[in-house]
């Protein structure tokens, strides 16, 4: 079994170095920002680079990751269930199997009593590449 807080996927986006602010700041944020306002989601975070998986460790992966990251955002309010959407940024399109029809942007979704807790999101490696082209 998979610890998954030693394991990091080769499949998820972590960027980092001089680039990282720029390209998070002026491509991916607006990306993500533009997809949640399409989805009516106002409020989420994103899911730390080290807690993220792929489609590779759901079979490897110990089921505590399930309650320790994605379910550990979700308690009681006012008499209802409160939680946070997260999302986590992939370059693996086969982890996003939905097309988002308002923006065109690849996307997954685990949701718990039909209510989206965690997305997975894609981000083509092209268009970070065209866009570090476009700064040389």
């Amino acid at each position: 079994m998979l610890n998954y807080q030693s394991m990091k996927s080769s499949s998820f986006l972590g960027l980092r170095g001089s680039k990282s602010n720029e390209i998070n700041q002026q491509l991916i944020y607006p990306l993500i920002e533009r997809f949640f306002q399409a989805h009516g989601v106002d409020f989420y975070f994103y899911l730390k680079d080290e807690l993220s998986i792929s489609d590779v460790d759901f079979k490897k992966i110990d089921f505590n990751y399930y309650y320790d990251v994605v379910m550990a955002r979700i308690g009681k309010k006012n008499g209802g269930v409160s939680f946070q959407t997260a999302y986590i940024v992939t370059i693996d399109e086969k982890n996003c199997s939905l097309n988002c029809e308002y923006t065109g942007i690849k996307y997954d979704v685990i949701k718990m009593n039909d209510k989206p807790i965690l997305y997975f999101i894609h981000v083509p490696v092209e268009l970070i590449l065209d866009f570090l082209r476009k700064g040389e």
